[in-house]
Parts: C-alpha cells; sequence; structure tokens
C-alpha cells in the first residue's frame, strides 16, 4: 500500500505541474488574446484616422479639380476675349490706315485744285489783268468790281460741270457793281488789255429774258433749268438767273432736239453727257475739262475740303479707337498671362495633391 501511496503522490505532483503548466499557458494565451485585442483596436484607430484623412484629402482633390477647371475656363474666356480684341485692333488699324490713304488722295487732289485756283489756271490773261488791279484799288474805275462771275455761285459737284458748259466763257466774266466809271474808261482804254475780258453788272435791270417764262418742267427729259441748280446770295441770284435762265437741262440730246423744234424753240440746252444745243442750233460736243472749269472746279475743291473735313473728325475718332483697344489688349494679355500662370499652379497642386490620394489609399 506504501508503494501504491507514493505513485499516487508522484502521479498527483505531475498532474499539478501539467495544471500548472496549463494555466501559465491559458494566461500567456489571455495576455496574447489581450495584446492582440489592442493591437486590434489600435489598428482600428489608425484604420479610422486613415480613412478620415483619406476622405479629406479626396474631399481636398474635388475642390483643387473645380478650382483647376474653373482656372481652365477663365483662361478659356481670357483667350477668346482676347483674341476678339486684337481681330478688333486689327480691323480698327485697317480702317484708319484706309481713312489715311483716302485722306492722302484727298489731298493731292485738292492740292492741285488749290494751285489751279492760286494760278488762276483756265482765266484769260486779260481777266488776270482786270482782277489784280480791282484787288489794289482804292478808288478809280476798277473799285467796282466784285470778282468772277462763278465767284458767288455755289453748286454740288453732280450739276457742276453741267452749270460749266451752260455759262461757257461767261463763267470768267467779271461782275461789277455798277457800269458807269467803269464804262467810261473802258472807251477809252479798252485796248490796253492783256487779252479779251466780258463785264457783267450788278445794277442791270432784272428783266426776264426772252422765253424765260416758258416752262419745260415735267416735259420728257428735263431736268430743270440750269438756273435752279446754282446756289446764291440774294444780291446775285438775280444775276444766276439773267445768265441761265434761258439754258435747260436734259437727259439726252434727243431730248433738247425735240424741245428746239417744238415750243422750246430759242431756248438753250445742255445734256447730261455734256452737249450744248444753243437757240441758234450750234452744237458743241466733246469732253469736259473739269480741271479748267471754274464752277466744276470750285464745286470739287469745296466738296474735297468738306470731305477732308469730315476724314480728319473720322480718323481722329478711329485713332482713339484703336489706342483705346491696343490698351484693352495690354490688359488682356496681362489677364491671360496672369489666369496662365493659375491654372497651371491649380494643375499642379491637383497632381501633387492626386500622389496624396494615392499614398494614403496605399496605406490604407
Amino acid at each position: 500500500h506504501r508503494a501504491a501511496h507514493i505513485e499516487q503522490l508522484r502521479a498527483s505532483a505531475a498532474l499539478g505541474n501539467e495544471i500548472s503548466g496549463r494555466q501559465s499557458e491559458a494566461a500567456a494565451t489571455l495576455a496574447a488574446v489581450e495584446r492582440n485585442t489592442s493591437q486590434t483596436a489600435e489598428l482600428d484607430q489608425q484604420l479610422h484616422l486613415l480613412d478620415a484623412d483619406l476622405e479629406q484629402l479626396r474631399a481636398e482633390r474635388e475642390q483643387l479639380s473645380r478650382r483647376a477647371d474653373q482656372r481652365s475656363r477663365q483662361h478659356e474666356t481670357a483667350n477668346t476675349r482676347l483674341a476678339q480684341l486684337r481681330q478688333e485692333s486689327a480691323d480698327r488699324q485697317a480702317q484708319l490706315a484706309e481713312l489715311q490713304q483716302r485722306k492722302s488722295g484727298l489731298s493731292e487732289r485738292a492740292s492741285v485744285l488749290d494751285e489751279l485756283e492760286r494760278r488762276h489756271e483756265g482765266i484769260s490773261p486779260g481777266v488776270k489783268e482786270v482782277l489784280t488791279r480791282a484787288r489794289s484799288a482804292t478808288e478809280g474805275p476798277f473799285r467796282q468790281v466784285r470778282g468772277l462771275v462763278a465767284d458767288p455761285l455755289q453748286v454740288n459737284v453732280e450739276a457742276a460741270a453741267l452749270v460749266d458748259v451752260a455759262l461757257g466763257d461767261a463763267a470768267q466774266h467779271v461782275v461789277v457793281a455798277s457800269g458807269g466809271e467803269l464804262l467810261e474808261y473802258l472807251q477809252e482804254e479798252a485796248g490796253t488789255f492783256a487779252g479779251r475780258v466780258g463785264f457783267v453788272w450788278l445794277d442791270k435791270p432784272a428783266s426776264p429774258p426772252p422765253h424765260e417764262e416758258v416752262s419745260l418742267e415735267g416735259r420728257p427729259g428735263v431736268l430743270g433749268r440750269a438756273d435752279r441748280f446754282v446756289q446764291a446770295d440774294p444780291e446775285h441770284r438775280p444775276l444766276a438767273r439773267r445768265l441761265l435762265g434761258r439754258t435747260w437741262i436734259v437727259e439726252k440730246l434727243a431730248h433738247g432736239l425735240a424741245l428746239a423744234a417744238s415750243d422750246g424753240a430759242g431756248l438753250d440746252y445742255v445734256t447730261v453727257a455734256g452737249e450744248r444745243l444753243a437757240a441758234d442750233g450750234t452744237l458743241t460736243v466733246g469732253p469736259k475739262n473739269v480741271a479748267t472749269g471754274l464752277i466744276s472746279r470750285r464745286s470739287e475743291l469745296r466738296a474735297l475740303k468738306g470731305q477732308l473735313v469730315d476724314l480728319d473728325t473720322r480718323i481722329e475718332s478711329t485713332r482713339a479707337d484703336v489706342d483705346a483697344l491696343s490698351r484693352q489688349v495690354d490688359q488682356a494679355e496681362s489677364q491671360a498671362t496672369t489666369l496662365a500662370a493659375e491654372r497651371q499652379q491649380a494643375v499642379d497642386a491637383l497632381g501633387e495633391h492626386d500622389h496624396k490620394v494615392i499614398a494614403a489609399e496605399e496605406r490604407r
């Protein structure tokens, strides 16, 4: 029995040792579980933080993406506006160049006509002599000289050549206020002039010329009586009527011939082409010389000067537009450059942020 008892004690001790070992293993396992639980909680916390960071990064990326898109749209709009301004500026510069070129051409033509006027081109030497004497006369017969027939008559450019034809040599006749003293002089000294001179007097009674009361208005091809194409001040209006009141402007020579053969006999006719049918049947044809026609030359010169004034105004306005557009182009270029830089910065920031998002996703 003793041996059996000893064996039981040995078995009991061994069992106790095993139980102790198992208890140690259980404690170790429990400690490991606790550690794992703690690590898991810590990892869950880290994962939660990573998720929060990732969510924030994604939100920031969305904001950066919208900013980049906005900068791109702004840059595109700025470039479109810049292109429009450049085109407008180019168009205005082209208009300015065209206006300046046109002014140059008109100025050149006006200079030519001015020179012709200054030299009294187309005026006979005798008439030039009378005008020279009149300019310096403070007394004597020439102080009554008022200039040429062409001086007080104003005609638009379209009708000027026709009035020149209608007046003929009378356009450069000398106008005299009253004839008494000068008539006395001419009776003694007319042969001393350098050439032939025609004189007309303003104080001549304004009796209607023959056939003036015949009205051809409304007849086929009739454009109007020649004096009605002329503007003059009240003092010279009777003179214009006296010189042009028996001349009618017609469209074609056939119209003048038909009228001269009917109730328009005894009148003069001038066609749009510049042909002249006189009351005595004389027909004059051929090209018109605008440079030597006093009425035409002065009408064209007057019109040119008006056009040049208008061109100066338009050139000044267009130049101001060009300067303003140039400043706008400079501002638009500066804005486009700034927006391009901001757009690139936004794109770079978005790219850099994408790397952060990828890194955060990899860490997760």
